[in-house]
Order: structure tokens, then C-alpha cells, then sequence
């Protein structure tokens, strides 16, 4: 008796020793905040895609220890992906097709992945790159079996953020023009549902159409059209297309010549605008180079005209307000031209705003030498389309005393310019700027309102800066926004 006893006893110690060693083997690396196994990476998700022949069919196997990493943007979790998640680097995105359910349980949007290629497969579907593993038994690119994620998909910090990027629907349209961001996380500015889409919901019922799922069409401003894929399988598919217009967060998708747009879930869809047209339906978006140039002396009045462009100037109260308040500075593309609002409460634009604004019934005149649309646009004459960017022109002083009247009311950047003299201690008033570039020194004016005024200036100081030029009866004059566009 006392034999069985012991024996049962070593029994017990031995397998609980075996539990011990299996559960310390199988925990969980702590993949939450910021661990990461800082896996060496030898290719951006771009490199690995330009190693498949698109077009060719069939599916190309990666035999080198090839390692990317990028940000799931995109995966299981409303059913509108499927068995795949989407990851994105600073280059492209990619598709990774996985032989599992509810990946976004280990995969969450955000999760940064490292993924180990070799071994894998590359393929298309509709010419757009995926990666997966191997064919299946139709030579199409088949998942990654359950059994290998862990050994090619590495899981590391969560979360991460990636910003779509601004595009229009005509950007997507051409296939040469967009080949690149394929996958990617990208947005719409201003957009809506087509007339014939009105009323209905984002998927339809498989089990009434026997469809898996469902092209509706988003438009923008311009009547481009796009098409948004839903999965009819999607746990929103009976929620209703919003109405009204604006902004659309997706994974921009291709089957063949068709751009297709990939929402991950209802929020990725803001339509908080009223839909298009704006101002009328024959209204033309005209260009700002073509306005400047209808000008030659005498005051002309537009009609059925709507103009398009970034506010470079600056109305914050805190930051910038270097400019009269009823004015606003726009531009598009190289031109640019200064707005001129009713009140001051119409003009609420920032920095930064891309904007349509509705210009028929004004004038394109000059005040003192400053060209400018008008004095009476309203606030109901403008719609924001979402913001934007304008990269300034670098010039030299003696390139932008030559060109002032083309580049007025553009963004500029003077590198390394002498601040030669002042009118006070600080910014407020004339600050004359020398670049070596000429002997003529060229001001540099700041308002008695602008939030910087008060701040020190030190003559005999080199700067690079940043501002819009601007001109009065008696001077061409270029001004900073805020004393970020200062710099060493």
C-alpha cells in the first residue's frame, strides 16, 4: 500500500511539472501597447509587389527570406473583408489572405505585423496583388493554412494609426495613375450615393438575390463615379446608405478595369454635407490662372462660375490673423487670388481648408494692386471639401520681384533671408529681407492684429521663410501666417 502511495505521488509531481512546462510554453507574448519583436525587415510591401508579373495569371512563390511589416487596416470584423486582412507601409498595401475566422480577434485594425514571406505565394485577383499560400486545386493563390500563421504573421504593437490619403474619384479611375495605391487606406473628400442608389441599404439579403455581393455607386462633384463593393454577408448590410454628401474612408479595391472602393464599417461613411450640385448644376469650377487672366484693367463680373482651391492664409486668433479679416488667400495648383467676404463672421475658414466656393454675381477687381474676387461672398457661397495642402514656391527675392504679379497670392518659401532692417523691435510693421539673390531689399510686412506681433525680431538674423505675397497701392510685400513659417 505504502509502494502504490509513492508511486501515485512521483505520478502527480510528474505531471504537474508537464502542465507547468506546456503552459509556460504556449503564453502569449504581451502583445498589447508598445512590444514589438523589432523583427529585421529586408523589403517594403512595394519591392515584394513589383516581384509579380500582373497580368499573367497564376501564382509566383517567394523562395528568399524576405520579411515586410505594415499596419492592418482593414479586417474581418463586419464580414465586408474575408479571410484576409490588409496591411499598409509607407509605400503600399497588400492583401494577405489567411485560411481563419474571425482574424480580427489577433488582427485588430491598428495591430502591426511583421509577415514572413518565404515560403509564400503571390498572386492577383482581378489585377490587384495578394499574397497567400501555394494554389488551390483551380491554380488561384490559396490562403495561408491556420496551421502556419503563427510561423509567417508576427504579431507586434497595437495600436497604430494610419491617415488615408485624400484622393478623388478621377485619381482612381485610371489604373496607370493609381497602380501603386492599390490596398490602401485612402479617403473622399466630397461624395454621395447616385440618384439610383437613393434608399437602399449597403448589401442586399444572399439569400433572396443569391448574390455574395453588391456594387452601389458613389459620385463626386465632377459626376466620376466609383464603384463601393459591400459583401452581402456584412453584419450592416441592412443598414441604409446615408444620404446627403461628404467624406468616405476605404480600401481602394480593383476587379479588372473597375475601381472599387471597400468600406470597413459604417462610420467610415460621413455624409454631413448637403449633396451635390452645390450652387448650380451649369455652374463650370474654373481655374484661378483663368480668372487672373480674364483681368486686364477693367472690373469683370462672373457668372455661373465656381473656383476651387487651399486657404494659405491664416484667420487663427491664437497662431496667425495676419491678414484683414474679410480676405481670405487661396490657391490652386501654381495661382493663387485673395477672397473677398461680406462680413468677417462669413469668413470662418482655416488654414489648410479645401474649399469650393461659389464666385457668379462677383467681381474680379483690384484693390489698390491687389487682385481679388469680390466683396460680397457669403458664407452659404462656400462648401468645405475636407483639407489640403499647397507646398510652397521656393524663390529667391530677385525671382519674386520679377514674377510678383503671376505668383501674387501664392505660398513662397525665401531660403536663408537677412532680416537687413526694421520698423520696430518686434514683427508688427515693415521688416526689410535681403537673400544675396539682389541688391534690392524687400519687406516683409505683419499687421498691428497679428497674433504674433508683440514677438522680438533681431536684425542681422538668417531665416528661411514662409508666407504669401501680397501687395498694397504702394508695394509688393510678402507676409508669414504664424511663427512656425520661421525657420533655422
Amino acid at each position: 500500500m505504502k509502494n502504490i502511495k509513492t508511486i501515485l505521488l512521483i505520478i502527480l509531481t510528474v505531471t504537474i511539472g508537464l502542465g507547468s512546462c506546456v503552459k509556460k510554453k504556449f503564453d502569449p507574448p504581451p502583445y498589447a501597447g508598445d512590444y514589438d519583436p523589432n523583427l529585421p525587415v529586408n523589403m517594403t510591401i512595394k519591392d515584394l509587389k513589383a516581384m509579380y508579373n500582373l497580368g499573367t495569371g497564376g501564382t509566383s512563390a517567394i523562395t528568399e527570406d524576405y520579411t515586410i511589416s505594415g499596419i492592418v487596416t482593414a479586417s474581418d470584423e463586419t464580414g465586408n473583408f474575408y479571410k484576409q486582412i490588409i496591411i499598409q507601409d509607407s509605400t503600399a498595401a497588400l492583401p494577405i489572405k489567411i485560411n481563419q475566422n474571425n482574424l480580427y480577434t489577433e488582427f485588430p485594425v491598428g495591430r502591426k505585423v511583421y509577415i514572413k514571406c518565404k515560403g509564400m505565394s503571390l498572386g492577383e485577383y482581378g489585377d490587384f496583388i495578394q499574397l497567400g499560400y501555394g494554389e488551390d486545386a483551380d491554380k488561384n493563390l490559396a490562403d495561408l493554412p491556420r496551421a502556419l500563421i503563427t510561423e509567417h504573421v508576427i504579431k507586434a504593437s497595437y495600436p497604430n494609426v494610419v491617415e488615408p490619403k485624400v484622393v478623388t474619384v478621377g485619381d482612381l479611375n485610371s489604373l496607370a495613375l493609381s497602380q501603386d495605391m492599390l490596398g490602401m487606406l485612402v479617403k473622399f473628400e466630397r461624395v454621395q450615393v447616385i440618384d439610383i442608389d437613393r434608399g437602399e441599404n449597403f448589401g442586399d439579403n444572399p439569400d433572396v438575390t443569391n448574390t455574395s455581393g453588391v456594387n452601389r455607386t458613389i459620385v463626386d462633384c465632377l459626376e466620376d463615379a466609383i464603384i463601393l463593393r459591400n459583401s452581402n454577408y456584412s453584419n450592416f448590410r441592412e443598414v441604409p446608405m446615408p444620404d446627403g454628401a461628404g467624406s468616405l474612408v476605404g480600401i481602394y479595391s480593383r476587379f479588372n478595369d473597375d475601381a472599387q472602393i471597400i468600406i470597413r464599417n459604417p462610420q467610415d461613411v460621413n455624409f454631413d454635407q448637403e449633396r451635390c450640385p452645390f450652387g448650380q448644376s451649369t455652374d463650370t469650377i474654373a481655374r484661378i490662372a483663368d480668372l487672373r487672366n480674364m483681368y486686364t484693367g477693367t472690373d469683370v463680373t462672373l457668372s455661373g462660375t465656381r473656383i476651387r482651391g487651399v486657404v494659405i492664409s491664416d484667420p487663427s486668433d491664437d497662431f496667425g490673423n495676419n491678414i484683414t479679416s474679410k480676405n481670405m488667400v487661396i490657391q490652386d495648383g501654381d495661382r493663387g487670388i485673395v477672397v473677398r467676404f461680406a462680413t468677417s463672421e462669413d469668413n470662418p475658414w482655416a488654414m489648410g481648408d479645401s474649399l469650393e466656393i461659389i464666385v457668379g454675381g462677383q467681381k474680379i477687381s483690384e484693390f489698390g494692386r491687389l487682385l481679388q474676387i469680390g466683396d460680397q461672398v457669403k458664407a452659404s457661397d462656400v462648401q468645405k471639401l475636407g483639407t489640403g495642402t499647397v507646398t510652397p514656391r521656393i524663390a529667391t527675392i530677385a525671382e519674386i520681384i520679377t514674377n510678383f504679379e503671376d505668383w501674387e497670392s501664392t505660398l513662397v518659401t525665401i531660403q536663408n533671408a537677412t532680416f537687413v532692417s526694421r520698423e520696430n523691435p518686434t514683427y508688427q510693421g515693415t521688416v526689410q529681407l535681403n537673400d544675396g539673390s539682389t541688391t534690392s531689399d524687400f519687406p516683409m510686412y505683419t499687421q498691428f492684429y497679428a497674433a504674433f506681433k508683440n514677438t522680438p525680431i533681431t536684425i542681422g538674423q538668417t531665416k528661411n521663410l514662409t508666407g504669401f505675397l501680397y501687395s498694397i497701392k504702394s508695394a509688393d510685400r510678402f507676409s508669414i501666417r504664424r511663427l512656425t513659417d520661421v525657420t533655422p
